[in-house]
């Protein structure tokens, strides 16, 4: 455990904490406001009247200060970067989506941070820094990062077995014929590295999510009884074999759980979230806070267009408000951690900075090295062509296999519900996108966002 006491007295993070307190109280006023006068002067008049909560929050605390910056200081144009302002304002204004905010630092300077839209399905508030948002897969990074924290100690090896770990992995069987369930045994036991890169056999994310499911996984049991039931099912490629993006990183994090004798929750909390101050990320959020959780939302087809409409319990149930408080997904299952963007960046410059960040050391520069670079090799991953897959993050192989510019070593993720980030260590760049929606790649348009996100960012380079 870290002993904070001799330091938090005085460490400068705690301005920011006052205002970001500050700032979430005002949401939470409005809040009650609005429901006070929704019935008399109604959503559209609330929105015109309720004041913007300000956007200058580029900063992660604990000294570890990720300042606005002159573009020009560090090499980027502002003019190419209003370009993606622009952008982003006609996907927002056009109904594409139904907010947005991105953030771009380069060399731990921020040139852009920009906020578009509503933060809820009513239009009633304006989307703002301080928002939090589902991480869901944009948690498996954080878990990768944790193994590494106790590889580093001595306490785990990424080749060794999960069965030491976890015994229900013991004697594992490979699923050879679905027709008629014949199983032939592993040829090798299952690693803990195997967990991080998706290949170690176990069941899918597309197979679990089938209906009917073969194993059963809620959103509220603890991670350790969905683990326990996925150990229960036999595997579905020999381990190493083949790339099947699914439930690694959550099994990993009841790893963490076990190694550590702490919840996966006080695990991030002791070892990365307090150390790099994201005080706003937690696997639940806070009482009291609950205006700040930006809704899932979903398309439905309306007169010459969209609607943004709040997304029903469903297949991607997170209910991160709720009493019940047990299930911490490593690999984002029932939405992982939430976040906001802030935060979210302080953890990207952390790995940008080779481990550490405002003088706080999380990994060593190795163990980031380890971390960024591809595991896979030749397997068709799910980062797509042009890219292997390294401990829980895509990794540019490549410049031609899909032609965007980028570089190669680029590495980043995304979440289930539109948010992505990603590093390029080679041109000191971090970019964030957040949104919380289901369905957008099915929409006109909508699988371009990404894409052009990057191209606008690398287009902005001097």
């Amino acid at each position: 455990m870290i002993d904070r006491s001799a330091t938090d007295e005085t460490r400068p993070r705690h301005r920011h904490q006052r205002v970001r307190a500050a700032r979430r109280r005002l949401v939470r006023s409005l809040a009650v406001l609005a429901a006070a006068l929704g019935a008399v002067v109604g959503p559209a008049s609330i929105a015109d009247a309720a004041p913007a909560v300000p956007l200058d929050v580029a900063v992660a605390q604990d000294g570890a200060v990720l300042p606005e910056v002159d573009p020009a200081s560090v090499d980027m144009s502002a003019e190419r970067l209003d370009r993606l302002s622009a952008y982003l304002d006609g996907v927002v204004g056009s109904g594409l989506l139904p907010g947005s905010i991105t953030m771009v630092a380069r060399r731990g300077g921020v040139v852009h941070l920009e906020t578009d839209g509503w933060m809820d399905a009513n239009q009633v508030f304006e989307l703002t820094p301080e928002h939090l948002f589902r991480m869901y897969s944009m948690t498996k990074p954080i878990t990768s990062v944790a193994i590494l924290v106790l590889m580093e100690e001595g306490r785990l090896l990424l080749d060794d077995p999960v069965a030491d770990y976890l015994p229900a992995f013991a004697d594992a069987q490979v699923l050879v014929d679905p027709d008629t369930g014949e199983t032939v045994p592993a040829e090798r036991p299952i690693t803990i590295r195997d967990l991080l890169t998706h290949t170690s056999g176990t069941i899918g994310l597309g197979e679990a999510l089938a209906d009917p499911a073969p194993v059963e996984l809620d959103s509220t049991s603890p991670m350790s009884e969905l683990v326990d039931r996925i150990a229960a099912l036999p595997l579905r490629s020999q381990p190493g074999e083949r790339f099947e993006y699914g439930f690694g990183h959550d099994i990993a994090g009841v790893v963490v759980e076990n190694v550590s004798g702490m919840t996966l929750d006080e695990f991030f909390a002791d070892r990365i979230f307090g150390p790099l101050a994201m005080d706003d990320t937690a696997f639940y959020v806070p009482e009291g806070d609950e205006a700040m959780l930006v809704d899932e939302m979903v398309p439905e087809p309306a007169p010459g267009g969209i609607d943004w409409v709040a997304a029903l319990p469903g297949t991607f149930s997170s209910d991160k408000v709720g009493e019940s408080r047990e299930q911490f997904g490593g690999g984002g299952w029932g939405g992982g951690v939430v976040s906001t963007i802030g935060d979210y960046a302080s953890f990207a410059q952390m790995l940008a900075n080779d481990g550490e960040l405002g003088g706080v050391r999380v990994l060593s520069p190795k163990s980031v090295e380890l971390m960024t670079t591809s595991h896979t090799g030749d397997l068709a991953t799910a980062a797509g062509p042009g890219y292997g897959f390294g401990l829980g993050v895509g990794v540019r192989t490549d410049l031609t296999s899909r032609p965007l510019i980028g570089s190669v070593g680029r590495y980043g993720w995304g979440g289930a519900a539109f948010t992505t980030f990603f590093v390029d260590p080679a041109e000191e760049l971090v970019a964030l996108r957040f949104a919380n929606v289901f369905g957008i790649d099915q929409l006109p348009g909508g699988a371009d966002i990404n894409p052009l996100f990057e191209t606008f960012v690398y287009g902005a380079l001097n």
